[in-house]
């Protein structure tokens, strides 16, 4: 219910899902993985707004996470979880497909930014 209630317009998104604050902020606790950043800032891209944050606290859990694509929500069997609770990407055609969007972004925003958090503040 929690996946397909934020994909949907008519019903109240938060009301009718399990979340609970967690430093302020709401989170679903079924979720594999949480973040929780300060904004550094927003740049304009077309008709998108990305918003580049500095990670101030994350969580995971052993979960699958879950993924839309093919028109299904499912795991997609190209993760799997290492031993810190990251994900690992093993799908090379899923790498060039994102290295390939991110290299776009980058390109139409002028702007680079870093996808992985090395540290938390």
């Amino acid at each position: 219910m929690t996946v397909s209630a934020f994909a949907r317009r008519d019903i109240d998104r938060i009301t009718d899902a399990a979340w609970e604050l967690d430093q302020g902020l709401p989170r679903l606790p079924a979720a594999p993985g949480w973040l929780a950043c300060d904004l550094d800032r927003a740049v304009e891209g077309g008709d998108h707004l990305l918003l580049i944050g500095t990670v101030t606290s994350a969580d995971s859990r052993t979960a699958a996470p879950r993924v839309y694509g093919y028109r299904t929500f499912g795991t997609h069997s190209g993760y799997a979880r290492d031993g810190l609770g990251t994900t690992a990407l093993t799908s090379i055609e899923w790498e060039t497909t994102m290295s390939g969007a991110a290299d776009r972004a980058i390109g139409a925003t002028g702007h680079g930014c870093c996808a992985a958090a090395t540290e938390v503040r």
